[in-house]
């Protein structure tokens, strides 16, 4: 899969925004905290917004807040743990994850979360969310999601595979949440559900993953 300068580039949410941004792919308005803004910061975002960890993954320490006192609890608890955090307004529209294999992008999937929002219980429990694949969406918006995991997945300078994530409002705007260089692999994980809607079997998913990894190994 990626190499380590492209792991760390998606990894630090920070660093991933400015290089989207740059790529010209939408992004939610954010803030980067690297240290703890102090007890009369206010942040320039509307609410609800969304407080995690800038090198967390998973969804864990994951918040989604609606005023003040609900912002600083987040913060604190990030801070106190060493992290450092982002603040993200929350995007209203349809959950939306994309694959790419090698240069092609692959059947995107509908998460529809039994919670408020796609944290670690309803990712990870059998009965938190519903995965719609391929996604039931116009052809016209499978085709720009597929267009912008490309072009996350080049911006980031990533091989082999990965996984963008992404909210599909109902004005048809599209917003890039983030970029996994190394998605779940189990059979009932996300790319090997995008990788069956189009008639690639989870043993031939490992083996393409595989080649891959051979061309980038010859330097092709």
């Amino acid at each position: 899969g990626a190499g380590p300068a492209g792991s760390f580039l998606a990894l630090h949410k920070a660093a991933a925004r400015q290089i989207f941004r740059d790529a010209g792919l939408n992004i939610p308005d954010g803030v980067f905290l690297p240290r703890h803004p102090g007890p009369n910061w206010k942040p320039d975002l509307q609410y609800p917004m969304f407080v995690k960890s800038n090198t967390g993954g998973s969804s864990l320490h994951l918040s989604r807040v609606t005023n003040e006192e609900e912002l600083y609890t987040a913060l604190n608890s990030l801070f106190s743990m060493g992290e450092e955090a982002i603040g993200e307004t929350a995007v209203v529209g349809r959950e939306v994850t994309c694959g790419v294999l090698g240069e092609e992008a692959l059947a995107p999937i509908l998460v529809v979360s039994k919670g408020n929002y796609f944290d670690y219980h309803n990712k990870y429990a059998p009965d938190g969310a519903q995965e719609i694949c391929p996604a039931p969406i116009a052809p016209e918006e499978t085709a720009k999601v597929q267009d912008a995991a490309l072009r996350a997945h080049h911006a980031l300078g990533l091989k082999g595979y990965s996984r963008a994530d992404f909210i599909l409002g109902p004005d048809d705007s599209l917003h890039l949440l983030e970029v996994n260089t190394l998605p779940g692999m189990t059979k009932t994980s996300l790319l090997p559900q995008e990788a069956a809607a189009v008639g690639i079997g989870y043993e031939e998913l490992c083996e393409k993953i595989v080649e891959e990894s051979m061309k980038q190994k010859r330097g092709l």
